[in-house]
């Protein structure tokens, strides 16, 4: 039978409730009612329970307080009453409180006491019931209750944690059993306390020499004072600990490992331990170097077009990168004759050891190299079953250097050629890996576009040599044949000027002399020969003229052309008579010969006086913009598609009876222009002017 009275009795009852609850046993009287109804008026859940069973049946679901009477503690049931009470877990002990009777008491509280042992809490309120006394009884006992029950929640919660980090720590040491890294943890305080089996196993030592800070013996001694800076300062400063090093292995050798620990702190802040992991990175570092070393030879190689000193760079740079014992290059070269034959480089042995056997030849060994068919790495050469075992020196020449690691690279042209071969040697096994051979093949690769270059380089500077020597043999054959024309020139000159001025002459003797007795037809025939051959002269001193243009030697002075063009403007005026308004930029200023830029100006102002219509005022403009010169002027102008006839020598664009000129004034500005180093062009406009441009070096 279960209790029948109470504030949320049924399904609705919490464990908190149950655990803070009331329980009352009062078989007799009115004491049940009375002292239910206190704890129902004062807040408190309270079951009435109809006998001893019901109470212990209750009693093991939950109770803050237990209320019974002493009469109730002689009924039967009290047997599972007690054994509830016995089956407490360790931190419950059920308060009770029990109503006993005052008259008789030391008879009455003898036989009680033996009643209420079994109960062990027991508080005994005597009669008659006096509610006060009855509730501030309750309130101790329930305070009391709560306090076992906040032990009983911190009980669980701490049980349920030393769970959790059991569970933890399993799974922690099943993942550092499983992965990779070396794993470790050390105290707050910094001293190592934990190495993982892999950690062990890598260094072969076992955990107990390794903890503390013994682990630090295992350090590259050039890495150790780093490591040990980098640790105290992570501990002092309660910061995440990460820094690079060489772990010994087990061999001896020693490996790179990145290492990073972090502090594992508690809910104030406070560091509980420091866990880490050791990653294995040594390929990377080694791949780092390589790049590192791969670009420095590169730029090396990529600066030189020496053979010799691009072969030296590739051997050395291999040589160190593999960690051989010594290193050889062969390569075949070509004289001038176009013969072929054989050099080779060394490195990590002294070049008279290397010279006391022969050259390698298509053996078994070296073949594939030769022919280019591929990389050729043994881990022992003396045991590999490709390159003769049956031989007596194991595929080597006689008297090689001792040769157990063995590493060779043909060195291959961008056509597919082969240009030679890289041969790598150590004395002891398993000394080249797959890394040193990519390292040496990006070499070789680098290598091959050197060498491909350089003899690109070489093959250029013959080219060039030849192609100098011709140059030069034309060259002088080009001045005799100047220095040859330029005597024909002069002879030709000096023999036309003779019979020019007898013309001349003769044709001036007659017409002074007899001029009453020619008539008017040979007196005009006479005056065309001595116009005709005035002219033949004009034409021959303009041509040696524009000649030695071509051969006078360009000065490179400071010159106000501001000043020079109006120096020559002024000059033109007082020849021709020709009023001009000469629009001047000031300071203009250029680098070049005085008197070959005063002939340009004279011819350039010259023609925009001769190319003048005179029923309008002549208008010069000279000026200069961003190196360049212009002058501008609004005579008649020409029609652009003639344009390129202007600089040609003896091309003119109008009869000599209209404009009378020879045509040679413009090529004399293009030479000397261009004798500066610079260009000339002209624009025009029929009826509106000419402008012409210039530009010196």
């Amino acid at each position: 039978m279960s209790a029948t009275r109470g504030r949320f009795w049924g399904p609705t009852l919490t464990k908190a409730d149950l655990d803070a609850r009331i329980l009352i046993f009062a078989p007799v009287g009115r004491d049940g009612a009375l002292l239910y109804q206190l704890a129902e008026q004062n807040g408190h859940v309270a079951e009435t329970c109809p006998d001893l069973s019901s109470l212990a049946q209750e009693f093991r679901k939950g109770a803050g307080v237990i209320l019974i009477t002493e009469e109730g503690l002689a009924l039967n049931g009290m047997v599972a009453l007690a054994a509830a009470v016995e089956d407490q877990p360790a931190w419950s002990d059920v308060p009770f409180l029990v109503l006993v009777s005052s008259g008789d008491a030391d008879g009455r509280l003898r036989a009680s006491s033996e009643l209420m042992r079994p109960l062990r809490n027991v508080t005994a309120i005597e009669r008659p019931v006096r509610p006060q006394t009855v509730l501030v009884a309750i309130e101790a006992a329930l305070r009391a209750r709560k306090r076992q029950i906040a032990l009983r929640d911190a009980l669980d919660d701490l049980q349920a944690s030393q769970s959790r980090l059991t569970e933890s720590e399993a799974r922690y040491r099943t993942l550092t059993e499983a992965i990779p890294q070396l794993i470790w943890s050390a105290q707050d305080s910094g001293s190592a306390d934990y190495f993982s089996s892999q950690w062990q196993s890598y260094t072969g030592l076992p955990e107990e020499k390794l903890l503390g800070d013994r682990w630090l013996l295992t350090l590259h001694p050039d890495d150790r004072p780093r490591a040990v800076q980098a640790w105290q300062e992570a501990v002092s400063d309660r910061a995440t600990y990460a820094v690079d090093y060489r772990i010994r292995r087990h061999d001896g050798a020693f490996r790179w490992f990145h290492t990073r620990g972090a502090p594992t702190r508690d809910g104030q802040g406070h560091i509980l331990r420091w866990n880490g992991t050791c990653t294995d990175i040594h390929e990377r570092v080694l791949a780092e170097e390589a790049l590192e070393l791969a670009n420095q030879v590169g730029a090396s190689l990529a600066a030189d077009l020496d053979v010799d000193r691009i072969v030296d760079t590739l051997v050395k740079a291999s040589t160190e990168a593999t960690g051989a014992q010594f290193g050889a290059f062969f390569y075949n070269v070509e004289d001038e004759s176009g013969e072929s034959y054989m050099l080779f480089s060394i490195a990590g042995v002294p070049r008279d050891e290397f010279e006391k056997f022969p050259m390698p030849r298509k053996t078994p060994i070296f073949a594939p190299t030769f022919d280019g068919v591929g990389v050729v790495r043994s881990d022992d050469i003396t045991l590999d079953e490709r390159y003769g075992q049956v031989d007596p020196h194991f595929g080597m020449p006689p008297g090689h250097l001792p040769v157990r690691s063995y590493l060779a690279i043909p060195v291959i042209s961008r056509e597919g050629e082969v240009l030679g071969g890289l041969f790598f040697g150590h004395a002891k096994t398993s000394r080249f890996s797959e890394a040193h051979e990519r390292v040496v093949v990006s070499f070789a690769a680098q290598a091959a576009i050197a060498l491909d270059n350089a003899r690109l380089y070489q093959q250029l500077r013959g080219m060039n040599r030849n192609l100098e020597e011709r140059v030069e043999e034309r060259t002088e054959k080009l001045q005799n044949a100047v220095r040859e024309l330029e005597g024909f020139t002069h002879s030709v000159s000096h023999d036309m000027r003779t019979p020019l001025r007898a013309m001349i002459g003769h044709a001036n003797i007659i017409l002074e002399d007899y001029g009453d007795e020619v008539s008017q037809e040979a007196r005009g025939h006479l005056e065309r020969i001595s116009g005709a051959a005035l002219k033949m002269s004009t034409l021959v001193e303009d041509l040696l003229g524009y000649a030695r243009l071509g051969r006078r030697d360009v000065r490179r002075d400071e010159i106000d052309m501001t000043e020079l063009a109006g120096a020559v403007v002024s000059v033109v005026r007082e020849e021709t008579g020709i009023q001009i308004d000469a629009r001047i930029k000031p300071g203009m200023h250029a680098l070049g010969d005085l008197e070959l830029l005063r002939m340009v100006f004279h011819n350039l102002v010259g023609n925009a006086v001769k190319y003048h219509p005179h029923n309008r005022p002549l208008i010069l403009e000279i000026e200069e913009e961003n190196g360049e010169f212009s002058v501008r002027d609004n005579g008649i102008g020409f029609d652009m598609a003639y344009a390129g006839k202007l600089f040609v020598p003896f091309e003119r664009l109008h009869r000599d009876s209209e404009y009378p000129g020879t045509g040679i004034g413009l090529a004399n500005v293009k030479r000397i222009i261009e004798r500066h180093g610079g260009t000339v062009r002209a624009e025009g406009e029929p009826g509106v002017g000419s402008v012409f441009r210039f530009t010196l070096e």
